[in-house]
């Protein structure tokens, strides 16, 4: 069975190394990670489709296929998936506060929402830790066509400001991701039919 997420004792298995040195790689390295629940407490998983290309070989060693075969396996799905992980923060960004229905909202605010939940789903294709998407999005390396499209609309620079998006999205869905406030002056050719023209 191929993992796409791997624990550090199980590279470490496959490595033949040890699990502090493959950890200690990772922090160097930057490899994309996450934790997950496991036995009462949890782990730190790296994304394995992303782990450098001598890790990956010998995970296909140990799976009896070759590296190529094991990379296409490790891409992501072209199908669509309509599940968005919400990950947790217990900082002052996780508060979210009373939402606007959608029903009577500007149809510019819908699609700045739109464009919002896009961003998200974005960020949950990348595999990486929330700051590592805030850095790469604010240096036009991730969703850049967004970023452009959002303006300011797409202000994530602080981990509590794209977290308060993630709770708001998570308790009420795509009303939680529309502008709450008035909406300025907003220029009408970045969301005539949903895009920028």
């Amino acid at each position: 069975m191929i993992n796409r997420w791997l624990p550090a004792s199980e590279i470490a298995i496959f490595t033949a190394s040890d699990k502090r040195v493959i950890n200690r790689r990772a922090v160097n390295e930057h490899w994309p990670s996450r934790n997950e629940k496991a036995n009462g407490g949890t782990r730190r998983v790296y994304q394995a489709r992303a782990l450098p290309e001598d890790i990956l070989t010998a995970y296909a060693v140990s799976l009896k296929l070759a590296l190529t075969e094991l990379q296409s396996r490790l891409k992501p799905s072209s199908k669509h998936e309509k599940k968005i992980d919400i990950p947790r923060y217990n900082g002052r960004g996780a508060k979210t506060k009373a939402v606007k229905p959608l029903e009577g909202t500007a149809d510019t605010a819908l699609k700045i929402a739109a464009a919002r939940r896009k961003l998200i789903e974005a960020f949950n294709a990348s595999g990486l830790p929330v700051p590592q998407f805030i850095t790469a999005y604010e240096n036009g390396v991730a969703a850049p066509e967004l970023r452009e499209q959002l303006g300011r609309y797409g202000n994530i620079h602080t981990q509590s400001n794209f977290y308060e998006w993630l709770a708001r999205y998570g308790r009420h869905g795509l009303a939680g991701l529309a502008p709450q406030y008035g909406l300025g002056a907003v220029p009408a050719r970045h969301w005539t039919a949903g895009r920028k023209k």
